[in-house]
């Protein structure tokens, strides 16, 4: 059962963007902080789990081997997404992290559609969410 009105469509940024506008703004800056923190849990997963975003094996090497993408580790460690407002953002860092997103797929492009598996889990989290907020404001 989807969730009306969850992220959805061709254009992730503008579609969670639009999903959290038509919240009350206290409520929408909350529905930011879930889905950043949701985010950074499926996005790391992915990585440790040698996938992209989209649940799709990880190309492999020139050579042909499996890849790890840890040089230093700097990229790996600041995969993650934050609030801003009533926004949500990654912050992923390191020269080739562009790089790495687009080749890899190491987090959604932000032009594409929100990863299935990502879309689910937060259909979920949202749900328990705004079902929570809506008991707090009956209070």
């Amino acid at each position: 059962m989807a969730l009306t009105g969850t992220p959805r469509g061709p254009d992730l940024k503008k579609s969670v963007e639009n999903w959290l506008a038509t919240l009350p703004p206290k409520v929408e800056q909350q529905a930011a902080f879930v889905l950043a923190r949701l985010f950074t849990k499926l996005a790391r997963e992915d990585f440790r789990a040698g996938r992209t975003v989209y649940g799709d094996p990880r190309p492999p090497g020139v050579a042909g081997d499996r890849l790890d993408l840890v040089r230093s580790g700097l990229v790996r460690g600041s995969i993650g997404f934050v609030p801003n407002g009533n926004r949500v953002r990654s912050t992923v860092e390191g020269r080739y992290a562009k790089y790495l997103i687009g080749r890899y797929k190491i987090l959604p492009n932000g032009r594409g559609p929100l990863p299935e598996r990502w879309q689910r889990e937060a259909e979920k989290y949202l749900k328990v969410f705004l079902t929570d907020s809506k008991k707090r404001r009956a209070r």
